[in-house]
């Protein structure tokens, strides 16, 4: 059984452009702020939950949703300002620029999974004969004849 899924993608050039963004739109101290934490966190869990709240993966996420489900430019604005934490006037300029910047060079493609009817996971032991171990004789260091002695 065949499902085809779909996937949105952005170019490498969406990186500089968001980060431009977040530069302009005043959200760099949230980001280098949130970064430290995760430097700080124990655990993979706790990373990835603090980098979920980065701007620069807000907006992405923002992006993304924006192209799935087709949002308008005012449900973009309200959901980064929601996300982000910032006024209403800034995440609708935010939006506009997303909406012109990063969605506009979204790719949307779609990819087949295919579903085995029967997954086998067994763990599999092999057993094998007790061998003796005996230790090996020391080897002397043979003369490497391609030096000159040091004296």
């Amino acid at each position: 059984m065949i499902n085809q899924a779909k996937r949105i993608i952005f170019p490498e050039e969406v990186t500089d452009i968001l980060f431009n963004l977040i530069k302009e739109f005043g959200l760099e101290e949230m980001q280098k702020k949130i970064e430290k934490e995760i430097g700080n966190a124990k655990t993979f869990e706790e990373k990835r939950e603090i980098a979920l709240k980065l701007p620069s993966i807000q907006i992405i996420k923002t992006a993304k949703e924006a192209v799935k489900n087709k949002l308008s430019i005012k449900e973009i604005g309200f959901l980064l300002e929601k996300r982000l934490g910032i006024s209403k006037e800034k995440a609708e300029e935010l939006a506009e620029r997303v909406q012109k910047e990063i969605i506009s060079l979204a790719q949307e493609i779609s990819l087949e999974i295919s579903e085995e009817k029967e997954i086998f996971k067994e763990r599999v032991e092999i057993s094998r004969p007790e061998e003796k171990i005996t230790p090996e004789k020391p080897v002397t260091p043979k003369q490497d004849i391609y030096r000159e002695p040091i004296e």
